[in-house]
């Protein structure tokens, strides 16, 4: 009875507080202050009113600081929320910037950010705190969890024991020597040291002073370092609970087995958005099993919004491993080669890898589709009459005044009606060295599109008699008579083809402080191969010959390749109406860092060069025609606990010099992070960066008087008697960002509490142009409590976000804020939550339209295209103005039948309305039900 007056008082204090709290419509997302390397992060973005049911797909975007592209991780989505786990293990990073993108049923997307997120991701310091500041983590040989002392504790010298125990995957163990340091001293032949656990007692150490503790690795090479961490001995210290002895043991290896265990998941839905009410069921499955070295694993997606029209929404793989030696995945799996090749795409298919001569010979072969196909939905073939007009755009008419009309026949898809090419992708790499030390790999990849896949009308020839039979007999014999009145529209985007290559050489020295990398691709894509090779006839009709030898070159790489004219970068050169062999330099793309680690500091140099004609259709993520350099350094001060990041870069486009300009961009930026090993004290972060961008190009536009210039829509590089010869437009921006977060953990009101500020801020300047200011500025702040007389945790914060763009003619305001809560009951078999969210979005656009300036007279024919200049719509009633508020209330429970079957119900309602309280779009209701069995 007591459980339940708790239970209803908490509702009703959310009920009450409903009122005054605010919160954001649109993705709010609280960004970590940073990420430690080797520990798991999580980064949830909660949408208001948007269902699981209606994500089409979800991708989570990540990369490490200098890399050319972005690789992707598949986020869980959940009623009102998408949370992606990472763990990164890159300790040579300085930053980690990531991106969401969210496909809806009803095709539109969704980003955070929501501005150009691929230009402008979030971004978060690395910091490698070791072991110092961490009990628990990873090395190459597997897990460890530190026993005693605590990392940074401090205890009387006659209460040390050194522990530490190991974690491992598939008999990793296996020829692993550990050995202990105790301040640069070997003990290990007083301590006890096994793959599983070691410990050390000792009763030689000072009664006061600082130790540190040392564990050394050998397996198949020189002995290095994987583990070190610092504690202290003194006398005024409580004397510390000692370790119990049951955990000094090495625990005994888990059962292992081929019967399977997993989860079921089993869930309905009704739900209702813009207006539009839909029930789905869907079913998800997870099962594994091992006995020895061999595992397997399955899981699967089936629900009843599968659509024929769109790619696949039921997904399903199986996994199969041998200890390190051999993996098979088929089904949708996210294969990596390479990344210039395909890092992390999701493909349906197989892709399995054998890993030989203790790991020294590696082979990886994958296969399957990128896409599937779908047909093309066309609408009736129509003929069309459109009268013939003049240059002034009056119709033309005969000696009678009757128009002259132009006779079209019509055929297009419908609405929603385009078709997509069955998209086929075929890989292999082949690796040589372990990569401890060394390693070489060399990668392929051929993607193409199946021409034959679909059918698609591309010429009157396609044509079937169900398309003529909208037409009148007198209407098929005029077209019949002449084909060319037919105009088609695409059914589908022109098929593709695309071969990719891929070779890098890895060196990393035996202590692990040096490590390089070097990666080197190169590309062919070809737009459109439903024509097949370039033959003589066709290079004949285009104005150039091509002898039989190009072109039984052409066949034989055929199954590999298709070339044509249609190639993004012909591999042929034109001179004196021949066509030659050629390799054009725009296909390559290459990285290569070097990462050291000496005195404390961790400095990565970096180089790239990507031309502009390189591209993997497995990979559109990477960014071309880039070429630079990056400069960056961390170091650790104050008993590493104040993280220092420094960095500089340099890079420009234009990189084979076939543009008319060079953008030149250059950054600077600087990083701090405090995370005191004092949990009582804050942890701080913040970062600085100031980026220029220029491309060297004058503005000058002479028709125009001085305090329009910055305003002129060409630029103007020379007048001659005849013509008026364009420049392109000119670039300079600087750009100042900051992002800061404060995190604190405190106890008041005998309560545990943890407080999150973020803050981040751009500010873009323009020196060229009147309207190319943009600034913006986010405020979050999150309190969790975790009650100690309650099993009950409550959420509250508040999001305030405001940007200007087009120089202010463009401004947007967000404030919301959002409250929620956990309680559990009945011995934790039952839980409830609730949340409530409320924002306010003003925003107001003022257009911006092109004008003429009148020079006074009749200006010169010449001059009147570059008389124009961009301004604000002078017209009041043109100027938007939108003030929106968003409410929406979820909750649900979950009850735990026994340790093995679960039931879940989540409801959500949302509610739209204009600044009086009117409805200005229908609310949008959400209610699942879901039975989860383990086994």
């Amino acid at each position: 009875m007591k459980q339940f007056s708790q239970l209803i008082f908490i509702l009703g204090l959310c009920t009450v507080c409903a009122s005054p709290l605010m919160a954001q419509g649109d993705i709010r997302h609280q960004s970590p202050v940073l990420l430690e390397a080797g520990q798991e992060a999580e980064f949830r973005f909660d949408i208001p009113g948007l269902s699981s049911a209606q994500i089409a797909d979800a991708v989570f975007w990540y990369r490490y600081a200098g890399e050319s592209g972005f690789r992707q991780i598949r986020p869980r989505t959940d009623n009102g929320s998408v949370t992606a786990s990472f763990t990164p293990e890159d300790t040579g990073a300085a930053d980690f910037e990531y991106y969401l993108d969210l496909e809806l049923m009803d095709g539109r997307r969704v980003t955070f950010p929501a501005q150009n997120p691929a230009e402008n991701p979030v971004r978060v310091p690395v910091v490698d705190t070791g072991t110092e500041n961490a009990g628990s983590g990873a090395t190459e040989f597997g897990a460890f969890q530190i026993l005693s002392p605590e990392p940074g504790s401090t205890l009387r010298a006659e209460d040390v024991v050194i522990a530490v125990t190991f974690f491992y995957e598939n008999n990793d163990y296996e020829g692993i020597r550990y050995r202990i340091y105790l301040n640069n001293t070997d003990v290990s032949e007083s301590a006890f040291v096994s793959p599983y656990l070691i410990t050390y007692h000792t009763k030689q150490l000072p009664r006061t002073g600082d130790h540190e503790v040392r564990i050394t690795a050998e397996k198949d090479g020189p002995e290095q370092d994987v583990l070190s961490w610092r504690f202290s001995t003194g006398d005024d210290v409580q004397p510390e609970r000692r370790v119990p002895t049951t955990a000094l043991r090495p625990q005994a290896e888990p059962q292992r087995t081929m019967i399977p265990s997993g989860q079921v998941e089993v869930s309905t839905l009704s739900q209702s958005y813009s207006g539009q009410s839909e029930g789905a069921a869907r079913t998800t499955f997870r099962v594994s099993g091992r006995e020895g070295e061999f595992q397997y694993r399955l899981n699967g997606l089936f629900t009843t919004q599968e659509d024929p029209r769109r790619q696949p929404v039921n997904r399903f793989a199986a996994e199969i491993n041998y200890g390190k030696w051999f993996e098979l995945q088929a089904g949708h799996v996210y294969p990596t080669l390479n990344s210039f090749l395909i890092s992390g795409r999701r493909m349906y298919g197989v892709h399995t890898g054998v890993r030989l001569m203790n790991e020294n010979l590696q082979l990886q072969f994958l296969h399957g589709e990128l896409a599937r196909s779908i047909s093309p939905r066309y609408r009736e073939l129509r003929r069309e009459e459109e009268p013939v007009r003049d240059e002034s755009g009056n119709p033309v008419t005969d000696s009678q005044g009757n128009p002259f009309t132009e006779v079209t026949y019509q055929l297009g898809p419908e609405a929603g009606g385009t078709g997509t090419y069955q998209r086929r992708l075929t890989g292999a790499r082949l690796g040589l060295g372990s990569r401890r030390v060394f390693g070489w790999s060399l990668s392929a990849l051929r993607v193409e599109d199946d021409v034959n896949s679909i059918d698609v009308f591309r010429s009157f020839s396609d044509l079937d008699q169900q398309a003529f039979s909208t037409l009148t007999p007198e209407q098929r014999e005029e077209l019949q008579d002449d084909p060319r009145l037919l105009e088609l529209r695409d059914g589908a985007p022109p098929p593709q083809g695309n071969l990719a290559l891929a070779t890098d050489l890895v060196f990393r020295s035996p202590d692990g402080r040096v490590n390089w990398r070097a990666d080197l691709a190169a590309s062919l894509l070809n737009n459109d191969i439903s024509n097949g090779i370039l033959t003589s006839e066709r290079a004949e009709d285009l104005g150039y010959q091509v002898g039989d030898g190009v072109v039984d070159t052409f066949d034989r790489l055929s199954w590999l390749i298709i070339i044509n004219e249609n190639m993004n970068s012909l591999p042929y050169r034109v001179e004196d109406g021949s066509a030659e062999p050629y390799v054009p330099g725009g296909i390559f793309a290459g990285d290569s860092q070097l990462n050291l680690n000496y005195f404390g500091h961790n400095l990565t140099v970096q180089y790239r060069w990507i031309g502009p004609d390189y591209a993997s259709l497995a990979n559109s993520a990477l960014r071309r025609d880039i070429a630079g350099y990056t400069i960056t350094d961390r170091f650790r001060m104050f008993d590493n606990s104040f993280f220092v990041t420094l960095g500089h870069e340099n890079l420009r486009d234009n990189v084979v010099n076939n543009r008319l300009a060079t953008t030149y961009s250059m950054t600077n930026r600087i990083g701090l992070s405090w995370l005191p090993s004092d949990r009582g004290l804050p942890r701080i972060s913040g970062g600085l960066s100031y980026r220029t961008r220029d491309n060297r190009v004058d503005r000058n536009n002479p028709f125009l008087p001085a305090e329009l210039q910055q305003a002129s829509v060409r630029n103007v590089d020379e007048i001659t008697d005849e013509e008026v010869i364009t420049r392109p437009g000119p670039r300079d921006l600087n750009t100042l960002q900051f992002n800061g977060s404060i995190s604190q953990s405190l106890r008041l009101f005998d309560q545990n509490h943890d407080l999150n500020l973020n803050y981040s801020g751009v500010l873009t300047r323009d020196n060229v142009f009147d309207f190319g200011d943009f600034s913006s500025h986010t405020f979050s702040f999150q309190v969790i409590t975790n009650f100690t007389a309650l099993p009950l945790r409550t959420v509250a914060g508040l999001n305030y976000v405001t940007s200007e763009s087009i120089s202010g003619l463009s401004t947007l305001n967000i404030f919301g804020g959002n409250a929620g809560f956990d309680y559990s009951l009945l011995e934790n078999r039952l839980n409830l939550n609730a949340d409530i969210t409320l924002s306010s979005n003003v925003s107001q656009n003022t257009p911006l339209i092109t004008r003429t300036f009148d020079p006074g007279g009749e200006p010169d024919a010449l001059a009147q295209p570059f008389l124009l200049y961009y301004a604000a719509d002078p017209n009041p009633e043109n100027i938007t103005r939108n003030e929106t508020l968003t409410a929406a209330f979820g909750g649900g429970a979950r009850y735990d039948i026994n340790r093995n079957h679960s039931v879940l119900l989540r409801l959500q309602y949302t509610r739209f309305g204009d600044q009086f309280g009117d409805l200005s779009l229908p609310d949008d209701h959400f209610v699942q039900l879901r039975y989860i069995t383990r086994f």
